[in-house]
């Protein structure tokens, strides 16, 4: 989901003053505006959703800053959906404890001699609704795995064997973002913030001029 910026007020300033000022200007406050739009949006999101800021970060982001004569900035979500076990997933009977090597953090699942007698899989996802048990698939419980790839997801079983096994998700950034909440409280933020940044900069970058 992304939407394109593109205020009201530069054309009439370009037809006062000196246009690269105006443009050179008006790129940094969009850009400015931009990035308190999406600090905006990451704050309305974590307020029902239980996400990591470091996740938001990952998949929202200024992926077209405005430059030259391109007066226009674009925030992109992306993302169909976040691996559930990024929802604080736990499992009953299951010890999960956080790692840290190096600058990667990571969770890794404990058992007892190799095998793993779990219960239901619990996550957050939604604030207001608290914690809820995990719903099967296929007739089959959920459960927590870690991959050889260290990455720790909740998965189900698709049939009576033990493979092949599907990994369950919440909701993506990308979908949250696209919400009308979020996306007005982020259009708002953007139009409120503009003029300010636009001010500051054309002021200074017209003193540099001088």
């Amino acid at each position: 989901m992304e939407f394109d910026m593109k205020l009201e007020g530069v054309e009439q300033a370009l037809k006062l003053f000196d246009p690269n000022l105006v443009r050179r200007a008006a790129n940094t406050a969009i850009n400015d505006a931009a990035k308190e739009g999406i600090t905006g949006a990451e704050r309305e999101i974590q307020t029902e959703y239980n996400i990591n800021k470091s996740k938001l970060s990952q998949f929202l982001k200024l992926t077209v800053k405005a430059k030259g004569y391109d007066v226009e900035a674009t925030i992109t979500g992306k993302g169909r959906g976040l691996a559930l076990s990024y929802f604080d997933a736990k499992q009953v009977g299951v010890m999960i404890r956080n790692l840290k090597i190096g600058a990667e953090k990571f969770k890794t699942v404990m058992t007892k001699n190799g095998r793993r007698f779990g219960g239901d899989v619990t996550a957050l996802v939604k604030l207001a609704s608290g914690r809820k048990i995990v719903q099967g698939k296929y007739g089959n419980k959920p459960f927590i795995a870690q991959m050889k790839t260290g990455h720790i997801g909740v998965w189900v079983r698709q049939g009576k064997e033990r493979k092949p096994i599907e990994q369950l998700f919440g909701p993506g950034v990308g979908g949250l973002f696209g919400t009308k909440k979020v996306m007005d409280r982020t259009i708002s933020i953007i139009n409120e913030k503009f003029g300010s940044r636009f001010a500051y900069w054309f002021n200074r970058y017209n003193g540099d001029a001088r």
